[in-house]
């Protein structure tokens, strides 16, 4: 789950990933050197995988921050092709990768779902913790009230967001 959805593993988890790094520890500590090295090999299971999980779930945020430029300008395409709001976010879910993919994902299958735009986005940002993503979310929801092109304001904070990286 920290690789897939950016979470915490529940306690059987952390269990059951504690276990695995041992026997393959085990494993290949006896293969490599014998069952003597296989076995304190085998005692470094548990912290190797607890340091597996947390070096993950730093990167998580990292990634959705760089993908929110790549969103942005998917969502941007979907808006200039006609479509709404609701849909563009389906549309970004389904064009993006890894932590961008799940979290819109969840914002698509909430607005499937009858939620209210506002919040589902709202929950996105809550989510992402990013800079980039609460300027893209506040850019769709200004635009709301302000009106405007937002296709055109989203190509703008893509080019921004993406030349603020450089």
């Amino acid at each position: 789950r920290a690789a897939r959805e950016g979470r915490e593993p529940t306690a059987p988890e952390r269990r059951r990933l504690a276990a695995v790094a041992a026997a393959c520890l085990l494993a290949g500590g006896c293969l490599l050197s014998g069952p003597v090295v296989g076995a304190v090999a085998a005692s470094a299971g548990p912290v190797a995988a607890v340091a597996l999980v947390r070096a993950r779930r730093r990167r998580w945020p990292e990634e959705l921050r760089h993908a929110a430029p790549g969103c942005a300008r998917t969502m941007a395409d979907s808006l200039g092709a006609g479509r709404s709001i609701r849909t563009a976010v389906a549309d970004a879910a389904n064009a993006a990768d890894g932590a961008a993919a799940h979290e819109l994902g969840a914002a698509a299958r909430a607005l499937e779902l009858g939620a209210p735009t506002d919040a589902a986005l709202v929950e996105l940002r809550s989510r992402a913790r990013s800079h980039a993503w609460d300027t893209l979310v506040a850019a769709v929801l200004l635009q709301r009230d302000a009106g405007g092109d937002l296709a055109a304001l989203l190509r703008e904070l893509a080019s921004s967001a993406e030349a603020a990286a450089r």
